[in-house]
């Protein structure tokens, strides 16, 4: 079954209309697999339409990261999750469910999507793109929430076509806490490309 199939089998049961406008177990881990993807392409400087949208901890973390399409295993297999989430021990994730939560981007191109993964545990989600042939293209963390003590947190804000990352990082070691924001697009070749505006800063916290 082709990506194209899949989801026009999920948005007949009204994935489209879920929210109108609106892992790993830290987030070097997520970082480290971001690094690991293809390389982005810095002479497409088009950016892709994308509609304005916000993956906070309290709304979007709480409310809209399971109102989704669950995911069964051929699902899974045709948006190549695999490829995504590379889970160091899957067994200790046997309680993860995938949701297919929107498109938010169709073209002659390819198309974009958002997808999650749950568990009692963590959440995170991705921005994941998919050329005409269903190939996987590219991806961004965009949200990640270790429920367990919230150590490492992800959100992020879609705006005027620009994806703002933010990553927060509390050290129990050294009683720090370090906040990085950096913002992106998806040019025409349905790539992130970064803007090269990263911000960190970096305090102690008491206990």
């Amino acid at each position: 079954m082709s990506i194209k199939q899949t989801l026009f089998m999920l948005s007949s049961i009204a994935i489209i209309s879920l929210f109108s406008c609106d892992g790993q177990t830290n987030s070097d881990k997520i970082s480290s697999q971001e690094n690991e993807k293809s390389t982005v392409s810095i002479t497409d400087k088009s950016k892709v339409f994308l509609p304005d949208m916000t993956l906070d901890i309290e709304q979007f973390g709480e409310n809209e990261i399971k109102k989704g399409v669950l995911l069964a295993v051929h699902n899974m297999e045709t948006l190549q999750i695999n490829k995504i989430d590379k889970l160091e021990n899957p067994a200790e994730h046997n309680d993860a469910h995938y949701y297919l939560l929107r498109e938010i981007y169709k073209g002659e191109n390819g198309q974009v999507v958002l997808l999650s993964r749950t568990s009692e545990m963590e959440s995170i989600a991705w921005m994941i793109s998919y050329n005409s042939k269903n190939e996987l293209l590219d991806y961004k963390t965009v949200f990640y929430d270790e429920w367990a003590e919230s150590i490492s947190q992800i959100s992020s804000i879609i705006q005027n076509n620009r994806i703002i990352i933010t990553k927060y990082n509390l050290n129990l070691e050294n009683e720090e806490e370090t906040t990085t924001t950096e913002s992106f697009y998806l040019n025409n070749s349905l790539k992130f490309v970064s803007e090269n505006d990263s911000k960190s800063t970096s305090k102690k916290v008491e206990f």
